[in-house]
């Protein structure tokens, strides 16, 4: 634990885990500081924290396999699992789907999702973008409470 500085002394993260490898220098995790304060917040005026949920399992999508599987896409989110009773589903999202945009915000890989995710709120109404064997498609879909881990 810890802050995690900038060069000039500004707190920018906090730091949860080092991980000690025989002959490396040692490999740090932090948590961003704008992550840190939404969750102070929440559970200041809330008592818990709250998460945008979409209720999908999925993969990034890598040249390497868009390539080898023949993917019209190079970047972007392969459904593989959709949750039964989410707003996945409801919404008619379908494993094999590519999600690449969010509300018009480019979705390369599994860190943008999470990103535009922790932007929102559950109960708002997002618009994916989303690639399918039938062509591109928009789906709106109203995102849920993430469950308590």
């Amino acid at each position: 634990g810890g802050p995690l500085l900038d060069s000039r002394g500004q707190v920018i993260g906090i730091n949860t885990a080092v991980v000690r490898a025989p002959g490396a220098e040692g490999l740090g995790f932090a948590i961003p500081i704008n992550l840190a304060n939404d969750v102070v917040e929440q559970i200041l005026t809330t008592g818990r924290v709250r998460r945008a949920f979409i209720g999908i399992e999925y993969r990034d999508i890598e040249p390497q396999l868009a390539a080898q599987f023949g993917i019209p896409v190079r970047e972007g989110v392969l459904v593989g699992v959709v949750g039964r009773g989410t707003p996945a589903e409801r919404a008619g999202l379908e494993p094999g789907d590519i999600i690449t945009a969010i509300d018009d915000a480019e979705v390369a890989h599994g860190g943008d999702l999470r990103g535009i995710l922790r932007q929102r709120k559950p109960g708002d109404t997002v618009t994916l973008t989303v690639v399918r064997e039938s062509g591109r498609a928009r789906v709106r879909l109203q995102l849920a409470e993430a469950p308590q881990s």
